[in-house]
């Protein structure tokens, strides 16, 4: 099967690589945290449960504001999957800027992944 959806390439990957058990890290705690194809695929199906059972719809926006962790990846390929709208917002931006972005973007619901990104974002 080629891809032709950016989270097609997860079952590609799954296919092709299966003996690979890393695909990813993030420290946890100060230590590595590594997960196979397959946990990477649950926890973006995760999303993708959780979102809907929200009731989260194809259209919809989703926002992100995090830093660069394996979490913001299965955030992004479950938002997909599902057919939302990914809202991508950098985590070094100003306040002003997080109400400008979310006041216009207007997503349903905002993945943060940490309590100073989310007073940061809720000024």
């Amino acid at each position: 099967m080629e891809p032709t959806r950016t989270f097609d390439i997860l079952t590609r990957i799954q296919d092709k690589f299966a003996d690979k058990t890393d695909v990813v890290a993030g420290k946890e705690n100060g230590k590595w945290r590594k997960y196979n194809i397959q946990e990477y695929i649950d926890n973006c199906n995760w999303v993708s449960y959780a979102l809907l059972s929200l009731g989260i719809k194809k259209g919809d926006k989703v926002a992100i504001i995090s830093n660069n962790r394996p979490e913001w990846n299965f955030a992004d390929f479950g938002i997909s999957q599902i057919g939302a709208i990914g809202v991508p917002i950098y985590p070094t931006i100003s306040s002003e800027e997080y109400t400008y972005i979310l006041a216009h973007a207007e997503p349903k619901i905002i993945f943060i992944s940490d309590k100073s990104l989310y007073e940061k974002s809720n000024p």
